[in-house]
């Protein structure tokens, strides 16, 4: 890990443990200087300005671009107290129509941070589970100005909402995540999360299970930033009471996630200052320092959701052969055209489709190589090896 990498999960760590005298007397000043403009271009690239900022701040080191960055700040400030007031918006308006609903991270992370502003969030995730609730949510927020976005997903439908401050987005969930390549893990996420009554909330321990899900999700595509780290610390730390071990480990080991997981908890404990870990990641992890190592470099890399790199958009999932090309090059064609790829004998026009838009995207879109994108997908796949994820 780079010095500068290493000084930013520091500066995260104080941050998250303002409590923690001894860590914000602990760090050099001139270091913090001299690394100021790395620092500074992480915390962008993963979109978690704001506590490196206040740090800075605290420790009076002279910064570069004050107003630039002051009205960076100030924008993180605004667009999470605005989030804030949509997310009660359409609570309200679900609630009214007598809709229950699972709300999904949003403010339900943000509130658990010192301050809610460290963490910026730019739309409102809503799962139901039930598809005669979803279509009447659906029909609700149609009827109340909300306008159905066209997206290559099938796990939730992206709805704007525009005001004169700002256009808002709603993520309107009918699964956890979208569909993988595995079938069995496609059916026991889904049976999963169908079997749950939203007349109830979500126990801690599924909560903690989506947030490895949802992880999971970014991982497979083109990745996740420091902020979900974050997120899984002070997840932890202001739920670790109440989140049943048992039930976490039973139902990671199952879908084949627990070291993914436990990888995640090591990395976050080492480097992000995380105390309390329930007590199924207590236990021992192999080939520990190398499995934090290639998933802190794949972190690193990404930023936030993998959006500064063009050629992070695959990842091989269980191999580097071929076939393993095909494989993935036909999954993408089944969530491009969901609908067409039922009729099998259709399959033969949508592969040339899908490779068609694939290469001109590439070209005209991302403004990477084809080649880039394939290359990026198979070094990406030793990381799946080390985490022990198999699709």
């Amino acid at each position: 890990m780079k010095q500068e990498e290493t000084l930013f999960l520091k500066i995260l760590n104080a941050s998250l443990h303002p409590e923690d005298t001894a860590l914000w007397q602990s760090f050099d000043p001139a270091l913090l200087q001299e690394l100021q403009p790395k620092i500074f271009t992480l915390a962008r690239k993963h979109k978690i300005l704001p506590p490196v900022y206040e740090l800075y701040c605290c420790k009076e080191i002279s910064l570069e671009h004050t107003p630039q960055l002051t009205s960076e700040i100030s924008t993180y400030a605004l667009s999470c107290y605005q989030m804030y007031g949509f997310t009660n918006y359409v609570s309200r308006l679900l609630d009214s129509a007598e809709i229950p609903f699972f709300l999904l991270k949003g403010i339900k992370l943000s509130e658990l941070y010192p301050k809610p502003e460290f963490r910026r969030f730019g739309d409102v995730d809503i799962l139901i589970n039930d598809d005669t609730l979803f279509e009447k949510a659906r029909q609700l927020l149609s009827e109340n100005g909300f306008q159905s976005q066209k997206l290559l997903v099938d796990h939730h439908i992206e709805m704007t909402y525009v005001r004169p401050e700002r256009t808002y987005i709603l993520e309107l969930h009918r699964k956890a995540i979208s569909s993988q390549d595995s079938k069995k893990l496609d059916t026991s996420i889904n049976r999963f999360f169908d079997s749950l009554p939203l007349e109830q909330p979500l126990s801690p321990a599924v909560e903690a299970f989506y947030l490895i899900l949802h992880m999971l999700q970014h991982l497979l595509s083109s990745g996740f930033g420091v902020k979900l780290l974050c997120d899984w610390v002070v997840y932890l730390e202001h739920h670790i009471d109440k989140i049943d071990s048992v039930q976490l480990k039973t139902i990671l080991d199952e879908l084949g996630l627990f070291t993914f997981a436990h990888t995640i908890t090591e990395l976050c404990v080492q480097k992000l200052g995380l105390t309390m870990v329930p007590e199924c990641f207590c236990q021992p992890l192999s080939d520990k320092k190398q499995k934090m190592a290639v998933l802190a470099e794949d972190i690193f890399t990404a930023g936030e959701f993998g959006k500064t790199d063009p050629s992070r958009m695959l990842i091989l999932k269980n191999g580097s052969s071929f076939s393993d090309y095909l494989k993935e090059f036909h999954f993408q064609m089944k969530r491009r055209y969901p609908s067409l790829q039922r009729i099998v004998p259709l399959w033969p026009a949508l592969w040339i489709l899908t490779g068609f838009y694939f290469v001109y995207n590439n070209r005209h879109l991302r403004h990477t190589s084809t080649h880039d994108i394939l290359q990026n997908a198979k070094a990406r796949q030793r990381l799946l090896d080390k985490m022990r994820i198999r699709l």
